[in-house]
C-alpha cells in the first residue's frame, strides 16, 4: 500500500518548522557569541523551544493531513533538520573539526525530533478528528 503524500500539508509542516527554528537559531547563535558564560533565560527558552516544541508544532501542522499523519508529521521536520545538519556537517570537514561525538550528536537530535514531529502529527489528527 503506497502513502501519498500531502504537498500542501508538508509545505505548511515544513514552513512552520523553519519559522520557528531560525529565530530560535539566532537567538542561540547571538547569545553564545557575546562570550557570557552563563546562559541566559532567553538562550535556555530558545533552545527548548526548537528542540521539543518547535517539533510538535511543525508535526501538528503537517499531521492535520487527511491521511498518514505520523509521516507527514516526521517529513515535516526531518526535511529542514536533516538539511541544516547535511550543511552544518560539511562546513565541519572543510574546518576540519568535525569529530565523531559531533555525528552522534547530530544522529541522535535527527531521532529525538523525527520523533516529536510524529506525536506532533498524532495531535494534529486528532484535533482534526475533534473538530469533524
Amino acid at each position: 500500500m503506497a502513502i501519498t503524500l500531502d504537498r500542501l500539508a508538508l509545505r505548511r509542516g515544513i514552513t512552520t518548522y523553519v519559522a520557528i527554528a531560525i529565530p530560535c537559531g539566532l537567538i542561540i547563535a547571538l547569545d553564545g557569541a557575546s562570550g557570557n558564560q552563563n546562559e541566559s533565560a532567553l538562550w535556555v527558552a530558545a533552545a527548548v523551544i526548537v528542540f521539543a516544541i518547535g517539533p510538535i508544532i511543525a508535526g501538528a501542522v503537517a499531521g492535520s493531513a487527511q491521511r498518514a499523519p505520523f509521516v507527514h508529521g516526521a517529513l515535516a521536520v526531518a526535511v529542514p533538520a536533516a538539511v541544516f545538519l547535511l550543511v552544518r556537517s560539511l562546513i565541519g570537514v572543510a574546518r576540519g573539526d568535525l569529530s565523531g561525538k559531533d555525528v552522534v550528536s547530530f544522529l541522535l537530535y535527527l531521532v529525538i525530533v523525527v520523533g516529536l514531529g510524529m506525536l506532533g502529527g498524532y495531535v494534529g489528527f486528532r484535533r482534526r478528528q475533534r473538530l469533524i
